[in-house]
Parts: structure tokens; sequence; C-alpha cells
């Protein structure tokens, strides 16, 4: 009986050894085809050569090259705002008109002062007359004709004097574009009390911009006269020149230039933010490679793997200028080398955990 129940046993572990190996097989199986071997990702090939435009992105903002500000030319409140903010005006178009109690009182005063003047004047003139008669006559002395005279005419110098200043003010309440643009920047509402000399508002010229932007170009680089491209919001990206290199630079030591010309007068308006980059030439014949060639490490450096004899080795390379989707390889690869173009960076974690060990 007890050799029986042994080699029932013993049947039993047989059977549960071969499951257990049949198991295996099947999962590593699985495996192998779950996860296939870098090489079947890998794709290669030769370098060539081609031409690079070499281009240098700004940043920057439109701005008016001839903005005026609308000042207030006398003390008083504002009335009302005439133009609706941010929106053409034409030369002499009404802004704004000022008042308030002051300015009432001024007004008065010189309307007053004109309505005496002018009834002095008229008794002077009777004056005048009379003493005209009266030297005429041998009744009046000639020196009291020429006092008389000279009092009309004092009184008709102030009376020019007192109109023309209650004409100016009459003016200065009313304020009107000096020229065609945008009135923009409206720093004052209704029934402010602004003083002389305060800014009202801005006009911008609609056809008088550039764009002021920063760019980092390479050391030694003329920029006056490049063209610029203009990345515009719809999509299209325009072109205009550099006109103005500033000797002044940013803090960060970013060059400061204007574009200016048609397209940016005809696409933009004062205050937007535009970017695009800047031409500087054309790089013939580089050696280069598709930009899904090169790999970075952590530090950022950047290297090829070429397919040797005996596997693929790890290049460091220096690279050039990038443009569509290819980057241009200044040394590190011959135009034989069978360059790495997909599957660099499976080859580059293939062995990440022998060359990367966790800290104890």
């Amino acid at each position: 009986m007890k050799s029986l129940v042994n080699a029932v046993f013993g049947i039993f572990l047989i059977v549960a050894f071969f499951d257990l190996c049949w198991a295996y097989n099947s999962s590593a199986g699985n495996a192998m085809k779950a996860n296939p071997t870098p090489e079947s990702l890998i794709e290669t090939h030769a370098p060539v050569r081609r031409d690079f435009t070499l281009t240098c992105p700004w940043f920057g903002m439109v701005e008016s090259k001839e903005t005026i500000r609308v000042r207030a030319l006398t003390d008083g409140e504002v009335l009302a705002v005439k133009a609706p903010d941010e929106t053409p005006v034409i030369r002499g178009t009404l802004l704004f008109t000022l008042g308030g109690p002051r300015v009432e009182s001024r007004l008065k005063s010189l309307m007053t002062k004109v309505t005496f003047l002018k009834r002095e004047i008229s008794l002077a003139r009777e004056t005048v007359v009379m003493k005209k008669m009266g030297v005429s006559y041998q009744l009046t002395k000639k020196p009291s004709l020429i006092l008389a005279k000279s009092r009309l005419a004092a009184l008709q110098g102030a009376l020019a004097q007192t109109e023309g200043a209650l004409k100016s003010l009459r003016r200065r309440l009313v304020i009107r574009a000096r020229m065609d643009g945008l009135f923009t920047k409206r720093r004052v509402s209704r029934g402010q009390e602004i003083r002389e000399g305060d800014i009202l508002c801005e006009i911008v010229p609609l056809k008088s911009l550039r764009i002021v932007a920063t760019l980092f170009p390479p050391q030694g680089t003329h920029l006056k006269g490049f063209k610029a491209i203009i990345h515009n919001p719809n999509g299209q990206n325009i072109t205009d020149t550099v006109t103005t290199v500033l000797p002044r630079h940013t803090r960060k030591g970013a060059t400061i230039i204007y574009i200016e010309g048609g397209s940016v007068n005809r696409n933009f308006s004062p205050g937007e933010t535009v970017s695009g980059k800047l031409v500087l030439g054309v790089q013939k014949g580089l050696i280069a490679v598709p930009v899904s060639a090169i790999i970075r490490d952590q530090n950022e450096r950047p290297f090829v793997f070429i397919k040797g004899p005996r596997g693929y080795i790890k290049r460091p390379v220096k690279t050039g200028p990038v443009f569509d989707g290819w980057v241009g390889i200044l040394n590190g690869i011959r135009e034989t080398d069978r360059v790495v173009i997909h599957g660099g960076y499976e080859l580059f974690y293939r062995h990440f955990n022998k060359i990367y060990k966790v800290a104890d």
C-alpha cells in the first residue's frame, strides 16, 4: 500500500513539472512577441548634403513712429468725451469738450469786460467827436483832443485783447484731433477735473508703424537691411526690412531693432505683440541628418549612433543650423557613415540599468 502511494505521488510530481515547463515556455514566447528587439526599430541612412537658411528668432511689439499726446490747454472739467475709444479719427474730429463752474466764471468775467469796454468806447468816440468840433471852433485846445483820441485807442486795444482772450478760451474748451489716426489710451472721463497740460489721450497714425524687436544675433552680424519674416495671425508669413539697429541693448543683452515697411502698416495695429525670424543668409552644402537622428544625454550634449561592423557606435557631434526637419552637422560624421535616424533612443536606453545605478 505504501509503495502504491509513493508511485502516485511520483506521477503527480512529474505531471506538475511538465505543466510548469509548459507555462514557462508559453509566457516566454508571448514576451518575445510583445517586446520586439530594438534592432527591429532601428533605421539607418547615409548623411546628405543640404543648403540651410540661417535664421535668428525675434520677438517684438508694434508701435507708432509719430504718436501724439493730446493735452488739456486750460484748467476745467471734462463735460463730454466725443470719440469712441480705440477708433480711427480724422484731423479736426471733436474729441473732448471742457467746461465747469470755474470755466463759466472766467467766461462770464471776460464777456462782462467786453460789454463794459464796448460801452466805454462808444462814449470815448462821442468825446473825440465833440473835441474835434471844439478845436475847429477854437473852443477846445488841441492837446485835449489828442488826449481823447489816446483814451479811445487804449479802450479799443483793451477790447481787442479781451475779445482775443475770450475767443482763445472758448477754442481751448474744444479739443480736436490734430492728425488722422487711432484715438487711444484715453486717460480722463466725463466729470473729471483737469489742469492745463494734463494728457487726455493719444492719437496714433495708422500708416506710420514699426515693430520694435529684440533678438540675440551671432556676434558681428550687421543686421540693417536684412529681411525679416513676420508671423501673421492669419497663418501666412509676411516680410519687411530691418531699418534701424539701436546702439543700446536690453538688460539681458538682446539687440534692439526696428522693422518697418508696407507689410507692417497693412497688417498690424499699435500695441500688437508679434514674432518672427531674421534671415541671416544661406549655408550651402552642409552635411545633414534628420532631427530624429540627434540624441541628447542628461547634459544635453548631442551625439548620434553610427552602424559599425560589430554593432552601433555612439559618436559625439557638433550641430549647426536646423531647417525643415534637418540639422546640419559641423563635425563628427562623414558622408559614408550609416547614421541611425530612427531608434537612437532605444539604443541609448538599452543598457540604462547598467549605466545608471540607484543610490544606496
